[in-house]
């Protein structure tokens, strides 16, 4: 089943608006992470860990270099975690939504297995699935130079960082930490009144302050 995405939430939070949720106040902060590179423009949402030749999404964009910002929801109980992460192509309002579709129609998201979601492009993830099959190394040289810049910026609140792996000029990832860690979660394409993408948004589920 769909994912029911609230886009007016959304929105809200990148406009770091304080919401009442359940009762409690959840506030939204917006941290910009970066550039990036979309060499080929077809756009993967994926766990990059795990799944770096996660298949990119059906709709294509314009190759190009994007930016890439996170919401970060502060919860009523003092903790804060990823709630939206956010790749824009435009700086036109969206004035409608659709789902993200991959190519087997599926519209229900990507899984996370090491609780790090990314955007990146399909050339990128085909490059990672190749140098590290078979090759342990070269998965844990991803994973520690990963894991090592988004941690390096939790102290400043922000779960996420651009990387760029080194093996490949134009390759790069948007990696954040994907909401409360493992799970499926969905993504979006914001439109124009033409009917082009402005936006790019996966939702981490981040709702109940208190659940």
């Amino acid at each position: 089943m769909e994912h029911a995405f609230d886009s007016q939430l959304a929105m809200r939070a990148f406009e770091g608006a304080t919401v009442e949720n359940h009762g409690d106040p959840l506030r939204y902060q917006v941290h910009v992470l970066g550039k990036l590179r979309l060499p080929t423009g077809a756009v993967v949402a994926a766990d990059p860990l795990v799944f770096p030749d996660w298949p990119p999404f059906t709709r294509r964009v314009p190759a190009g270099r994007y930016r890439v910002d996170v919401a970060v929801a502060h919860l009523a109980t003092g903790f804060w975690m990823n709630a939206f992460a956010r790749l824009t192509f435009s700086r036109a309002a969206p004035v409608s939504w659709e789902a993200a579709v991959a190519p087997d129609g599926a519209a229900d998201g990507y899984g996370v297995d090491s609780g790090t979601g990314c955007f990146m492009d399909a050339r990128t993830g085909v490059l990672c699935a190749g140098w590290f099959r078979g090759n342990e190394m070269l998965v844990e040289f991803l994973e520690e130079r990963v894991l090592k810049k988004v941690d390096a910026a939790r102290p400043s609140g922000v779960s996420g960082a651009i990387v760029r792996p080194a093996f490949w000029r134009l390759a790069s990832l948007a990696c954040f930490t994907s909401g409360r860690g493992d799970g499926t979660y969905p993504s979006f394409f914001g439109l124009d009144a033409s009917g082009n993408p402005v936006q790019l948004i996966t939702d981490f589920k981040v709702r109940n302050p208190s659940g």
